[in-house]
Formats: structure tokens, C-alpha cells, sequence
């Protein structure tokens, strides 16, 4: 934006153009329900080069493999923890805790349960 460059949120590529290279694009809104482009207000602008960016997402592969379920979270742009199986405990950007603070007090619990779990730790004195 300081340098002139006009940002498009809310939009997405809808199609690409060119045949050995990218020579342009074709953009369209975002519907906020569906996460489908909108079928008016498309714009079309040349390109010769075409990025993506899939964002961050946490790692959720051994948390699915344990049996836990992810759901896609709008809010944040990808897929989230739902529900944990009994006998495994998340923790940090997994657990939707990902700025650094709130990622080590999720560690620390996590880790609290855990040990409680196996008899290691108690919650009292």
C-alpha cells in the first residue's frame, strides 16, 4: 500500500491465463458463507507472474492419526482442532493458542494433564 500497490481482500483467482506463461488473471469476490467466488464484480488484470499463499496452518496429522478431528475455522483460514480423544492432550497454534505466550501456557497445561493422567502429578496438595 505505501508503495501504490492496491490490495484486494476478499478476493480470489479464478482463472488463469496464458499458455507457457502466466500473462493474467481473473479475480472475484469471495462469498462470505459459502467461500465460493461471487458471480458479479469480477476483474481481469494482466500478470506474468502469479503467487499463492496457503497461510499458516498447525500440524494436525499425528492429532488425526490418534483419532482427533479437525474442523475448517473461518475465522482463522484453516482447519482447527474440534475434539481430542480421550488420553491425548494439544497444545500451542494446534490448540488455537499460537502467539508465543498463550502457546507456552497451553504447553504447560497440557503437560499438567498429562502427567495428572498418568499419576505423576496432582492437582492439591
Amino acid at each position: 500500500r505505501e508503495q501504490g500497490i492496491e490490495m484486494l481482500q476478499g478476493w480470489t483467482v479464478v482463472q488463469a491465463k496464458g499458455r507457457r506463461a502466466v500473462q493474467g488473471v481473473t479475480l472475484a469476490p469471495v462469498d462470505a458463507p459459502g467461500g465460493s467466488p461471487a458471480g458479479s464484480g469480477r476483474r481481469e488484470l494482466a500478470c506474468d507472474l502469479l503467487l499463492v499463499c496457503g497461510g499458516e496452518a498447525p500440524a494436525t496429522a499425528l492429532i488425526a492419526q490418534a483419532g482427533g478431528r479437525t474442523e475448517y475455522d473461518p475465522a482463522r483460514g484453516h482447519f482447527a482442532l474440534a475434539e481430542l480423544p480421550l488420553g491425548v492432550w494439544a497444545a500451542g497454534e494446534v490448540a488455537g493458542e499460537g502467539d508465543e505466550h498463550s502457546a507456552q501456557v497451553s504447553g504447560e497445561r497440557a503437560g499438567l494433564a498429562a502427567a495428572h493422567a498418568l499419576g505423576l502429578w496432582s492437582w492439591g496438595p
